[in-house]
C-alpha cells in the first residue's frame, strides 16, 4: 500500500518528465500547476477526511478509487482549461499529464 507521499511523488513525476504545456509561461504558473498534479495524484484519498466517502460508510469499498472517481477532477480540469482558451496542443499535454497523474494512484494502491 502506497503512501500519501509516494502518491505526491508520482503526481510531481509525472509533471517533471512530461514537457511543460505552452500555457504554462510564468514560473508561478509552473509550479501551480505541479501543485494540481499532486492534488490529482492524491485526490482519491480524500476518503480518509471526507466521513461519508469512508469505506466502513460504504459496506468497505473504497468508492474514491474506483476509476470513474479517480477520473472525475482530471475531467473537470480539462473542461476548466478548454474554457479558459487553451489551445488543442497544450489541452492534449495537459491532458496526458493529468490522466497519469490521476491513473498513478490506482497504479500504486
Amino acid at each position: 500500500m502506497s503512501s500519501l507521499i509516494g502518491h505526491s511523488l508520482a503526481g510531481l513525476t509525472v509533471g517533471i518528465t512530461k514537457k511543460q504545456s505552452c500555457f504554462l509561461a510564468t514560473v508561478w504558473a509552473r509550479l501551480l500547476w505541479m501543485f494540481w498534479l499532486v492534488v490529482v495524484a492524491i485526490a482519491p484519498d480524500f476518503d480518509y477526511v471526507v466521513p461519508f466517502l469512508y469505506p466502513s460508510a460504504n459496506a468497505g469499498l473504497r468508492i474514491t478509487h474506483s476509476l470513474c472517481c479517480a477520473l472525475l477532477l482530471p475531467t473537470l480540469t480539462i473542461v476548466c482549461l478548454r474554457v479558459l482558451g487553451c489551445d488543442r496542443k497544450s489541452l492534449s499535454k495537459a491532458t496526458a499529464q493529468l490522466t497519469l497523474a490521476s491513473l498513478s494512484h490506482i497504479g500504486l494502491f
